[in-house]
This record gives C-alpha cells, structure tokens and sequence, in this order.
C-alpha cells in the first residue's frame, strides 16, 4: 500500500465515530502503523490535538477541519493537473534559488528513520494544508508600513546571525501560565484583547521574502518540534539552546552564535506609531517595543526589550 493511500485509508476511517478499539483493528493492516513513532490511540489523541478530530467519549471523528483536510489530501495526487503545474513551478524556482530545495521537506520520518509513520506524514501533510491557506503573516504588517524583515532584525539586534525558527506563531503551548501573565503586562490594555486572539490563532509565518539575505537561518516546521518528531540531534541541540540547563549538550560542531527564535504576534498602535513584538529568543520570552516612523518609508526609532527570564531573576 502507497504512503498515499495509506493515508486516504486512515482518513477514510475517521469519517465516521469510532472508539480507539475500532481504529486499532481497523489499522491492523495499514503499514502505517507498524513501526510508527506512536501507538493508534496516542495518534488519535495528537490529531485531536491539531484539531482534525473531535472527541466525545468514547468516540473520535474528522473535524470540520479534519474534513477539509481530507478533501485537500484526496484530491492532491501526481495525476492532478494542478499537482503537476505546481511541481513545475517549483522545480522552476528551486533552480532560480538552489535554497529552497534544500529547505523541502523529507518523507522519511527522521525521529523512527521510516517512510510509513503515521505521525510524521499527517504533521508534514497538515503543516502544508496550513500553509497553502490565505493567512495574515509575521512580516506583513512591516510590510504594509513600508518596512520589511530585515528592518525588523536589524531593530532587534539579536545576539546571533544563524538561527533555526519555528514556521507557525508563538501559541499558549509554547509558555507556562505565569509567562502569559508576563506577556499581558507588557501591552496597552486595549489591546491586550488582540494578543490573546493572536496567541490562541496561530498562523504560519511565510519567510520567503526579498530583504533576508544577510539573514541566515534554517527552518523546523512547528508541529514537528511540537510532537518530538525530529532527528534526536536535532531535537537535542534546539532543546540545549531553548534551556541553559541544556548547554552542555549543544552539538559541538555547531555554527558559532547559532540561535533558536519562535516568532509571536505582531501588535501595531498606529496612533502611537509603535509596535510590540512577541518572540522566544533561545529560553528567553520576550516582548519588544518598537517606536518607528513612517516617512519617508519605514523606520525604527527605539526598541525596547522585556524578558521574562530577565525579570524573574
């Protein structure tokens, strides 16, 4: 059985309720779950999780996401004419721009090293669903002002040049209760309404931008840091830089001043003509400030920096 119709085999399953029991024996002969990183049940929990099932005890069942999901999975195959024009088009700007080749995506789960692992696909299948999907990025608010990413960079004077980010927002899972308590300190009360919208929304951020050239960084896909599944280095060496209890088990042949960031909203006071700026720079949670003006184009006046660990200790 193709991952393919694996995949449409599964999917096929959860249209209808089924309790865990059901999936498992429905499952039995689906390759995907032989030497898969989680169990059938544990699987249908993480799904839940996404949001592409529902829940009520005992029974699971697609979402109104899930279904959408599904309808972009069936009718995405190699014989679709529109697969074919986009695989085109891609091999066209993979050769104008050799670095976007490099940033695809493996089939091979990394973290069990095998092709059929349910986890992997439907997280590497979900995270380009998202992806294709209209959204509001990180950059373009900076974008609408007359700025652009590396504006914002340079503004924030970061303590490294080579970093790994995450491709989808900063969301509640990514910070403990007393860091979001931090985080609603730091804005205006008007809009601490938005940051609470934006945080519980997360969209994936596009960084194929012009301006990023003297930006080095590497993408990890956010559901795959989510849910482990990552080669065990890898996991380790953004785990090191994310805790400095973890430091010592940074990968020894790493680039010098390598970083981790994970981007969260962006909120703009245009009467004040400031913006605040969410992130998680290696363990530090951050909240930037950032005064600009507009003419004649972008500009940052002043960044100003809070740090929950900062504050803490």
């Amino acid at each position: 059985m193709p991952p393919y119709l694996a995949t449409c085999h599964v999917l096929a399953h959860l249209e209808s309720p089924l309790t865990p029991e059901d999936f498992r024996r429905n499952m039995a002969h689906n390759p995907f779950f032989r030497q898969d990183c989680v169990a059938p049940p544990l699987f249908l929990n993480n799904l839940t999780a996404l949001g592409l099932l529902t829940f009520r005890a005992p029974y699971y069942q697609l979402s109104a996401e899930g279904k959408a999901f599904e309808q972009h999975v069936l009718q995405w195959n190699t014989h679709d004419p529109a697969v074919k024009k986009a695989r085109a088009l891609r091999l066209q700007q993979e050769a104008k721009a050799p670095r976007l080749k490099q940033r695809r995506a493996s089939s091979v789960c990394p973290a069990c090293e095998q092709k059929y692992c349910a986890l992997y696909v439907f997280i590497l299948l979900y995270s380009r669903f998202l992806a294709g999907q209209a959204h509001r990025g990180f950059f373009e608010e900076l974008i609408a002002l007359g700025g652009g990413p590396e504006d914002y960079f340079h503004g924030l004077d970061m303590p490294f040049r080579q970093f790994f980010y995450w491709d989808r927002s900063l969301s509640p899972a990514d910070y403990s209760p007393s860091e979001g308590a931090f985080l609603k300190s730091q804005v205006p009360p008007a809009l601490q309404g938005l940051l609470e919208e934006r945080l519980q929304n997360p969209v994936p951020i596009d960084w194929d931008l012009p301006g990023l050239s003297s930006v080095d960084y590497q993408q990890l896909p956010y559901f795959q840091g989510q849910y482990r599944v990552l080669p065990p280095a890898l996991l380790q060496q953004t785990q090191a830089l994310r805790y400095p209890a973890l430091a010592p088990y940074l990968d020894p042949a790493a680039p010098e001043q390598l970083g981790l960031l994970h981007l969260g909203p962006m909120l703009i006071e245009s009467s004040q003509k400031r913006c605040w700026a969410v992130l998680r720079c290696n363990e530090q949670l951050q909240v930037q400030r950032l005064d600009y003006r507009l003419k004649p184009s972008f500009k940052l006046v002043s960044v100003k920096k809070a740090c929950y660990t900062e504050q803490q200790q």
